[in-house]
């Protein structure tokens, strides 16, 4: 197998959304030390998208609200919804697009239109 044939790694990166949904929810923690740990957890489960990130199923209902491919990626009670982007400007891509907690019903229209806004 030479180099071109080999499969690259995914860069990862958060969106302004998604940054902004961690920090509000490691915030609520009782402790800074839990609140570190869930974050670090959050950057470190997303890294692992670097490598196989298709494996997740596609988000089709999510997906049409939002005009783009969603894939889910649960942590803890926390979904982290990403897209895979093969060809942006940095190479191929994840995007963290928001984190949700996962015992909150569907998105509403004026939620998604949000997130749009800061993606």
């Amino acid at each position: 197998m030479s180099e071109d044939d080999e499969p690259s790694n995914f860069v990862v990166r958060f969106s302004p959304e998604a940054r902004l949904n961690a920090l509000t929810i490691t915030q609520e923690l009782p402790t800074a030390s839990s609140a570190i740990a869930l974050y670090r957890e959050f950057e470190a489960m997303a890294g692992k998208l670097a490598f196989l990130p298709e494996r997740h199923m596609v988000q089709q209902e999510l997906s049409e609200q939002l005009g783009r491919t969603v894939r889910r990626l649960l942590v803890r009670r926390w979904n982290l919804y990403y897209e895979v982007v093969p060809d942006s400007l940095d190479g191929p891509m994840v995007k963290i697009l928001f984190i949700r907690d996962s015992r909150l019903p569907l998105l509403t229209q004026e939620e998604a239109d949000q997130i749009q806004t800061n993606l």
